[in-house]
């Protein structure tokens, strides 16, 4: 009761517009937050794009067709920060995931990852977007 509780409040924080920034502990950092670009990509780029369905190793797609604003932000922050996952939840239900693969630099994309979190929960799907990167979560 006490994990679905904090996940509750956590929660809560995410409908504040801007970011809301934790660690793999569930500690937050900072919410409503803006975060600014580091290596602020202007050319189009390519990312693989995948699902969280078994054999689906992913496409190449256009950056640019991924989504809006919340897509671009957080596709920016992971790819600034190699070691970092962010995650889109739209209000449309569709949750999506940003990570950079730190031995090519290609920016990885899980989208409908609300399909992992359905019966797994959060932790499950950390260990399945684990098996994606090349790092222990």
């Amino acid at each position: 009761m006490q994990l679905i509780d904090q996940c509750n409040r956590i929660g809560r924080l995410t409908a504040v517009d801007g970011a809301l920034v934790m660690n793999f502990d569930r500690s937050v950092h900072c919410f409503g937050a803006t975060i600014l670009p580091i290596n602020c990509k202007l050319d189009p780029i390519e990312v693989r794009a995948m699902r969280p369905v078994e054999g689906d190793s992913g496409t190449k797609i256009m950056f640019g067709d991924l989504g809006g604003t919340r897509h671009y932000s957080a596709a920016q922050f992971a790819y600034d920060q190699p070691d970092s996952i962010a995650i889109v939840a739209s209000q449309d239900g569709h949750v999506t995931f940003f990570s950079k693969d730190s031995s090519t630099g290609e920016l990885l994309v899980v989208q409908q990852a609300e399909l992992a979190l359905m019966y797994e929960g959060i932790g499950g799907a950390m260990w399945n977007l684990s098996q994606f990167i090349d790092r222990e979560i």
